[in-house]
């Protein structure tokens, strides 16, 4: 799996979460900014490691979205990489979101 096709679909979540919530997802996202920068709240972290982990087929904890070596897309997008993109084809990754 490329980080960038995983960098991607992070982001494709935050943006489908945030537009879930009638919140405004910022314009022009960095990648590198919190996900309290970001704009989500508990609730919607909730649902961002929920859809993860439905993906991964992977129970993965909240407080991954807290540590400060994943809290950012491109922290958690290397952190999942590293650690579990093994999990499901590169083929699959591209299809699910």
């Amino acid at each position: 799996m490329k980080k960038d096709i995983l960098k991607g679909n992070i982001l494709k979540i935050i943006f489908e979460i945030k537009q879930a919530d009638s919140s405004n997802c910022p314009s022009n996202i960095s990648l590198d900014a919190t996900f309290f920068e970001l704009g989500l709240d508990s609730l919607n972290m909730v649902a961002l490691i929920e859809a993860l982990s439905n993906h991964f087929g992977k129970e993965l904890n909240i407080s991954l979205l807290f540590d400060s070596n994943s809290n950012t897309i491109n922290k958690l997008a290397n952190h999942l990489y590293q650690n579990i993109t093994n999990l499901k084809p590169e083929s699959d990754v591209a299809k699910i979101f």
